[in-house]
């Protein structure tokens, strides 16, 4: 695997096909990659440690993922088993390498499954090919973690989805044997949750909504908690001699059992005036209604364009990062290239 000390052992033979029990010998290796996935990590560079009892150990370290040749030269003649050809898998993954991806990365939307993917990468950036890695997740806030499934190509596929009425931040961490990997912890954004609706009460807090999903929010409120009923104004009792009776007797002294005779007169039309508002509100509640129910609609279509148009955007993002990656792939195969060129110029 890549970033794994690979070494072989050379035994010198001498002339008469005993062994050699004496170092000193030149000894040589080269390992050249063949078909590599990637040319952006330079060829190994092995070293020879001389045992100094007929023995030689070659040992180097890939960096990029592919089929490798080896030829080891004694005295400079190649060995009749040259070239050796070995193939390099990627190594284990690594959290400072591993990359996120996915729209689920930078928005959620209420009620909708939102997904990202795992990228696991090795030390050197190379994409692991094999699954079975520890990969955990850790939803914070409003965020609600469905799934982690394993591909079994080195990617991970995370689902999660966030509820209409949470107003929490939504947070994700991701982590590899508990350490998070690079761009951990993420925070979509949840552009319906950003503030709470601050609905009416007796209080006399606000009314108004910071935006429209929460004025429309306000609205069904209003809808589920009409005004109250006003009471009613209980009937006076009239004081006849030493007792109280519901109706005042026809050509009596009787008087209002009232401080101010003129109270209750006045509760009555101060009640009368508070239904008339009551009412009037009820009708403009039910026009409120009718129009955030079509502004709403209209609403969550734009809403809908907008998520659609973010999406493109990502992935439009995405390409042109994999582009940037080709593109410094082919710069340093390129440079590689003229280097060789230059060094058979210089042999010739």
């Amino acid at each position: 695997r890549c970033g794994e000390r690979l070494q072989l052992t050379v035994n010198a033979i001498r002339s008469d096909g005993c062994l050699a029990r004496c170092g000193g010998q030149r000894v040589a290796a080269t390992v050249a990659g063949r078909g590599l996935f990637s040319k952006a990590q330079p060829d190994p560079r092995p070293w020879v440690n001389d045992c100094r009892d007929g023995t030689y150990v070659v040992q180097f370290v890939c960096a990029a993922p592919g089929w490798y040749d080896i030829v080891v030269s004694l005295d400079e003649d190649p060995l009749p088993v040259c070239p050796l050809q070995i193939e390099v898998l990627p190594g284990v993954p690594n959290s400072a390498r591993t990359e996120l991806s996915g729209t689920g990365l930078h928005t959620c939307w209420p009620d909708e499954v939102a997904e990202f993917t795992i990228v696991s990468r090795d030390e050197f950036g190379n994409a692991c090919t094999e699954g079975g890695s520890r990969f955990g997740v850790l939803a914070l806030g409003s965020a609600q973690l469905l799934s982690v499934d394993d591909n079994e190509d080195g990617t991970y596929a995370v689902a999660y989805r966030v509820l209409r009425e949470a107003r929490r931040p939504v947070q994700l961490e991701v982590l590899l044997e508990g350490v998070p990997v690079r761009g951990s912890p993420i925070a979509p954004q949840a552009p319906w949750a950003q503030r709470a609706v601050r609905l009416p009460t007796a209080r006399g807090r606000d009314l108004a909504a910071p935006d429209l999903a929460d004025q429309y929010e306000a609205m069904e409120w209003l809808k589920e908690h009409p005004p109250v009923v006003l009471p009613e104004v209980p009937v006076p009792h009239f004081l006849v001699g030493e007792e109280f009776v519901d109706e005042e007797p026809p050509g009596s002294a009787a008087r209002l059992a009232w401080p101010d005779p003129d109270d209750w007169r006045r509760l009555l039309v101060f009640r009368e005036d508070i239904a008339r508002a009551r009412q009037a509100l009820f009708e403009h509640q039910e026009v409120l209604l009718r129009v955030g129910a079509a502004v709403h609609h209209d609403f969550v279509q734009s809403q809908g364009r907008a998520r659609h148009l973010h999406d493109r955007q990502v992935e439009l993002g995405e390409v042109e990062a994999r582009l940037d990656g080709v593109r410094e792939d082919l710069w340093h195969q390129h440079i590689q290239d003229e280097r060789r060129l230059d060094a058979r110029w210089g042999a010739c």
